[in-house]
């Protein structure tokens, strides 16, 4: 199958509702799944150093470790119930939060090894507490600001490919934003994050900031029974390595809650980055590449695969970045480049089951690619699978260019263009679960 046109993929942030899963789907390695969550959570309680873990990741495949990515979400709230009802102290709480973190950096990291990751694209997750003077009533409007609590924070970032691959801790020295609500909807302002340098290839980064990407909304979803609350936006992270005109680009999924004392939120996070080279160069492709940041949902009732936008679920995905053929990096709308922040809707994938090989089908969908200048392209995609052990997720392609030219585009749709969904880390997480 030709890969010299496979110009567009999605980067999936995170994996909302259901797995495809099924039975079939098979791990060679002598540790299951429920061997590793069952190891995951005793790490985050404390029950097992964190050496031991590591070795239990080592033993098990991708499948299984990918366990850790779908059901993290259930370990962070059981450890604000825990808190919340005395069965733990907040120091506890604190411990644990890091641990969770280091967790989810470690299955990350195992994965890229066990699947080649992607040469420019890493994560970011963090933890931490914040704090405001001000007790607020959850069921009242408000707006304060919370500020980071020292000590209480953890960030081990997983390092693309282009940086050599492991994980390194990155200490927040501040962080802290405003948070509203009116009596029905919350939302968050006046964002900002510093870190400590950290080392690329060997060269220091300098302080690392991060802000919210201008002009991304940002989407907030918060339940008054649990406090529980979730948060997406895009945002940018510059340091002496990387700055403002070409910056590290991430994709933040929050999830938090605000605790009892009406003054303390706990946040964690899954931050996707996208890295824009090194000093030692880019990686070029011959068509380049484009990354649009995406929900993947699946619904279990109609066999249906939706992809919504990272941080307005809402709405089809928009192109994030693209990378030219000679790795210049294009993240913010340029009138060179219109398929930056042009959205890309595709009909919701219908699961057709899985073939004699093992691979996961799809029916031929539908797609457009337009701006508010009109549309840059429209077509099929058709033969959608996930390949089995390799866990690529890619479709033939059939399309038209539209009347509003993009150079990428036109690469893309000049020889016999493919497609590729997801990349084999996020597509493994929507198989990896019945």
């Amino acid at each position: 199958m030709p890969h010299n046109n496979r110009c567009h993929w999605l980067c999936a942030v995170v994996l909302a509702a259901a797995c495809i899963g099924g039975p079939g789907t098979r791990d060679a390695h002598a540790v299951t799944k429920e061997q590793v969550w069952e190891a995951a959570k005793s790490f985050v309680i404390g029950l097992i150093p964190g050496g031991e873990f590591l070795e239990i990741l080592e033993s098990a495949g991708a499948i299984a470790v990918a366990i850790i990515d779908v059901r993290a979400n259930q370990l962070q709230r059981q450890i604000i119930e825990d808190e919340t009802s005395g069965k733990i102290s907040a120091r506890e709480g604190q411990d644990r939060f890091r641990r969770l973190e280091e967790l989810k950096s470690s299955a990350q990291n195992a994965k890229n090894r066990a699947l080649g990751g992607h040469r420019d694209q890493g994560t970011d997750p963090f933890c931490g507490r914040f704090i405001t003077a001000q007790i607020v009533d959850p069921t009242s409007p408000f707006n304060a600001t919370f500020n980071l609590v020292p000590g209480s924070s953890a960030c081990y970032l997983v390092n693309p490919a282009i940086w050599g691959g492991g994980t390194a801790e990155t200490p927040v020295t501040a962080a802290g934003f405003t948070l509203a609500f009116d009596g029905q909807h919350m939302s968050i302002t006046d964002f900002h994050y510093q870190a400590q340098s950290f080392n690329v290839l060997g060269t220091p980064s300098g302080v690392n900031r991060a802000a919210h990407k201008a002009g991304s909304d940002v989407s907030f979803h918060y339940d008054p029974a649990t406090r529980v609350f979730s948060a997406h936006y895009e945002g940018f992270l510059t340091n002496n390595l990387y700055p403002a005109n070409n910056p590290i680009a991430y994709f933040s999924d929050v999830q938090g809650a605000l605790l009892p004392d009406g003054q303390t939120i706990q946040i964690t996070t899954t931050d996707p980055m996208l890295v824009p080279g090194t000093l030692q160069g880019q990686p070029a492709d011959v068509n380049g590449m484009s990354y649009t940041a995406t929900h993947a949902v699946y619904d279990v009732g109609t066999r249906k695969l939706r992809f919504v936008d990272n941080a307005n679920l809402q709405t089809p995905p928009d192109v994030s970045v693209v990378r030219d053929p000679i790795g210049n990096y294009i993240s913010l709308p340029d009138a060179q480049e219109p398929l930056v922040g042009a959205a890309f809707a595709i009909a919701d994938l219908e699961f057709l089951g899985r073939d004699a090989t093992g691979a996961y089908r799809f029916a031929d969908a539908p797609f457009t690619i337009e701006n508010v200048s009109g549309a840059l392209a429209s077509g099929t995609f058709t033969d959608i699978r996930i390949e089995p052990g390799t866990f690529q997720f890619i479709a033939e392609v059939t399309a038209q260019a539209g009347p509003v030219p993009s150079p990428c585009i036109q690469r893309w749709l000049s020889g016999s263009p493919t497609f590729q969904f997801l990349g084999p880390v996020a597509t493994l997480e929507v198989i990896s679960e019945p």
